[in-house]
């Protein structure tokens, strides 16, 4: 009896054994990692589509998650959801997501991405997005306002530290060159080069990577140029 006892234990051990063995090969070939790992967020950015916002992020892997919801604050109001992007489930190959916050008002708006877990837990991502809406292009009669002489306004803000930004404006088509220059008169960026339509336009220069001091920005068309002083204060 004792022996029939013995031998009945052995192989019901050695049957365990190769079930939870069994387990242990289905996670290692299946690519899914051992253990919970958070979702992975790799990017939070956005663009414009007309008026609207477009908030577009990445993960690398989403375990245990429910979804993401996006908030928005501005100087007067403090975060709010806005939109709420289902995701439940977990994944481990890269997904990409995107929310869109329709026609805000004009001003400047915080968009911050947060994450939620089945359980309720609730993550924020590391970073905040600044976004400006302009107000609507001013109308005449149907038509859009043509300006009537080239000009080239003084940067904004001046000194600045790393970007400032530049409007001007064009009376008709034709070609735009618009560089940025050191004192010594060596080139050391171009904000633009190509045809454009008459407009008024708005561009932005990222000194990050050049040093404090002077510089110079040139604005050359067929019959007309300008130069600007502007100034790197870091």
């Amino acid at each position: 009896m004792y022996k029939l006892f013995k031998v009945f234990f052995i192989i019901l051990i050695v049957k365990n054994f190769q079930i939870v063995n069994a387990h242990e090969n289905e996670r290692l070939t299946s690519g899914k990692p051992i253990g919970t790992l958070p979702v992975e967020i790799t990017l939070f950015t956005y663009w414009m589509d007309g008026n609207d916002v477009v908030l577009y992020w990445t993960t690398a892997t989403r375990i245990n998650c429910y979804g993401f919801f996006i908030e928005r604050k501005d100087a007067l109001t403090d975060w709010a959801e806005i939109g709420f992007y289902m995701a439940i489930g977990d994944s481990y190959v890269p997904e990409s997501f995107t929310l869109k916050d329709e026609s805000p008002p004009p001003g400047i708006y915080y968009y911050r991405l947060k994450q939620i877990d089945l359980d309720e837990s609730i993550h924020y991502y590391n970073v905040i997005l600044e976004v400006m809406i302009d107000p609507p292009v001013n109308v005449d009669d149907n038509r859009l306002q043509t300006p009537e002489i080239f000009s080239l306004s003084q940067n904004y803000p001046n000194p600045f530290n790393p970007t400032t930004n530049f409007e001007f404006n064009i009376t008709k088509y034709e070609l735009i060159s618009i560089r940025i220059y050191d004192v010594l008169g060596h080139e050391c960026a171009t904000l633009v080069n190509e045809s454009k339509p008459a407009g008024t336009y708005k561009i932005q220069w990222d000194a990050a990577g050049f040093s404090s001091g002077i510089y110079f920005v040139r604005l050359i068309s067929n019959n007309f140029s300008t130069t600007k002083k502007i100034v790197l204060k870091k």
